[in-house]
């Protein structure tokens, strides 16, 4: 395999791992009614939509891959590539 892409697979290996750690840490000081509430609003969400592309979707969409990419430049700064 080519190694730029082999760079790129690890890049994303290794912000994964990042993103799964950040999540950990923000469930771990989450109460069972918080997560309760946010599972019940998402349930509630995704069964009312009733076109894929709703509004509401490409909103939440963008919002999910801005967090990713500071997630991403908050990795690539923390390992000196930035």
């Amino acid at each position: 395999m080519d190694k730029d892409i082999l760079a790129v697979l690890e890049g994303y290996k290794r912000a994964d791992a990042y993103m799964e750690r950040e999540r950990m840490e923000r469930l771990s000081h989450m109460t069972t009614e918080e997560s309760k509430a946010i599972f019940s609003a998402l349930m509630e969400k995704w069964t009312n939509i009733s076109d894929v592309e709703s509004e509401e979707f490409r909103a939440w969409r963008l919002k999910h891959k801005i967090e990713a990419r500071k997630t991403f430049l908050r990795l690539a700064k923390a390992k000196g590539f930035l």
